[in-house]
């Protein structure tokens, strides 16, 4: 991750996305179809700490329009209530954060179904250098963790309680704030028991194909205060709880 600000947009068309970046020096542009589509596809965003992923569904059409978001993460397709059937008045438009409903997800896709109406679809990723005020918050992530586990998805509940600890660790300077750190690093700078089992864990069910249990979820939630009292250090303002 370089330490520079960088931005990036793209417009999207049925079955088809085209990137605009942007940065101090040079815009690159490449051209897209005008004419509207039912399915927009977007990939590369980016919701990992340091970076922000917006969706822009413009309407400037004379009829309000009804859209549905798929999301494309690393473990398949994901729908969610919260970006079923949002309704974009004629001659408005929407911005979504996308780090709200999928955090903690370095690369991104989503698709943009419309049901009625019309739209026109654009993409931004900011890319920024890691930071204390940048991000995904601990507390948003954990959030996000209740929020998975309470509709049943143990898995995402797992993978963002683990990251909702990381980052409260960040926040504190235990360990770099930035998103190529890996895991060897963290236990080597923590030296906590309970986080090199909080970290297997996290591994078989993230990377090794694991289904994530009761048990899993219920060591995450019990773990991290522990992890905590293992490194030594008072709570940080907003941490992981």
């Amino acid at each position: 991750m370089h330490d520079k600000k960088e931005a990036y947009r793209h417009n999207g068309v049925a079955e088809d996305v085209t990137w605009r970046s942007t940065d101090r020096t040079e815009t690159i542009a490449a051209p897209c179809e005008p004419a509207p589509g039912r399915r927009w596809h977007a990939a590369g965003f980016d919701t990992t700490l340091g970076s922000t992923s917006t969706l822009h569904l413009f309407n400037p059409f004379g009829e309000d329009a009804t859209v549905s978001l798929i999301f494309a993460t690393p473990d398949g397709p994901v729908r969610l209530v919260a970006t079923d059937n949002l309704v974009v008045p004629a001659g408005t438009s929407r911005q979504l954060d996308l780090g709200r409903f999928q955090p903690e997800i370095a690369d991104l896709g989503v698709t943009a179904e419309v049901a009625s109406g019309r739209i026109v679809a654009q993409g931004e990723v900011d890319i920024g250098p890691p930071g204390k005020s940048r991000g995904v918050s601990g507390r948003a992530l954990l959030r996000a963790a209740e929020e998975a586990e309470a509709r049943g998805d143990l898995g995402a509940a797992l993978r963002l309680r683990f990251r909702a600890g990381v980052a409260d660790l960040a926040a504190r300077d235990l360990v770099p704030a930035r998103a190529s750190t890996g895991m060897a690093e963290l236990e080597r700078r923590l030296r906590s028991p309970t986080f090199t089992g909080l970290a297997r864990r996290f591994e078989e069910v993230a990377y090794g194909g694991r289904a994530a249990q009761g048990d899993d979820v219920a060591a995450a939630r019990e773990g991290w205060p522990r992890v905590r009292q293992e490194v030594g250090e008072r709570p940080a303002a907003g941490s992981a709880r």
